[in-house]
């Protein structure tokens, strides 16, 4: 779909008739993201619209990343899925995008879920109970760097939910979950087939003001030349021996630090062009050599 600003934005429908629902990810997330491939409100009978927003996922990107500009977005969807009236539910940045939507369009909201939102004036939520505990050992497990301890963690926290068991959520969800959490560069396998790679290969992201090495996993849903790699990881943390293991791409050091999103007023993480090549040997070595040695880590960590 081609908005006014003649900005493509890619999204999917899922479901047919019944209520309509549609779902914003959050900042550097795509619409792969939202549900973590739940089928559940698919199966609910209800008509599920995602979409990447502007420069995420298979969207492109623009000049204006105003919240303004995204409720348009929005809109654009909506009259194009020819929707009236919809559910909204939004995570983080697609919070703040509804609620830019709501107070311009009222009328074709039917009922909005605002998750992770920031409001203003709102005061600190305080956790308590088993929410408090996991958190607190997500923290410490992050300290320590324990790689694997933080990630089963966090996915219990975020799909399980504090108060419920783990592994409540299983099959795909997880799965996703735990990929996006892995660090992994995803593209295309022809774009990856290109420099002679494969999936779980390693190979090199390079701009003008570095280059930095990262295992490929292939994602049939991003578009042609396009890639992808999160945020979260980069980080030096203690290796017990007195050294320090690096985490995961640091994807700081492909960006300009005078490059700034005018969004979140980071650096710029999105619409970067770089260069995809094949990882030299003695680049291989390393990098198979650190993720071991994390590993490592992690597993001495929790012994």
């Amino acid at each position: 779909m081609r908005t006014q600003s003649r900005t493509d934005i890619r999204y999917r429908t899922y479901g047919e008739g019944g209520p309509k629902l549609v779902l914003l990810h959050g900042l550097t997330a795509t619409r792969r993201y939202v549900v973590m491939g739940s089928r559940a409100l698919e199966r609910a009978d209800h008509r599920v619209v995602m979409y990447d927003a502007r420069a995420h996922g298979s969207s492109e990107g623009g000049d204006d990343y105003s919240y303004t500009r995204l409720s348009k977005d929005l809109l654009a969807v909506l009259d194009d899925r020819g929707i009236e009236r919809a559910v909204l539910a939004g995570a983080s940045m697609g919070a703040h995008t509804l609620t830019a939507f709501a107070l311009a369009h009222p009328e074709r909201v039917r009922a909005l879920a605002l998750i992770g939102a920031t409001v203003r004036g709102a005061p600190e939520i305080a956790t308590e109970g088993r929410t408090a505990a996991l958190a607190a050992q997500i923290d410490a497990a992050w300290e320590a760097g324990d790689v694997d301890e933080t990630n089963r963690l966090e996915a219990w926290y975020w799909l399980d939910g504090p108060g419920g068991d783990e592994g409540r959520v299983e099959g795909e969800a997880r799965e996703l979950f735990l990929d996006m959490n892995d660090g992994a560069l995803r593209a295309r396998s022809a774009d990856l087939a290109s420099i002679g790679a494969g999936n779980g290969d390693w190979v090199a992201v390079a701009t003008r003001t570095g280059r930095i090495v990262v295992r490929a996993e292939v994602d049939e849903s991003m578009r042609p030349r396009q890639l992808a790699l999160p945020h979260g990881f980069g980080m030096s943390v203690p290796d017990g021996q007195g050294g320090r293991v690096v985490n995961g791409p640091r994807i700081n050091l492909i960006t300009d630090a005078a490059d700034r999103d005018p969004i979140a007023g980071t650096p710029h993480h999105k619409d970067v062009p770089v260069l995809l090549e094949p990882a030299t040997a003695a680049e291989r070595e390393l990098a198979e050599r650190d993720s071991r040695r994390v590993r490592e880590v992690a597993a001495a960590t929790r012994g």
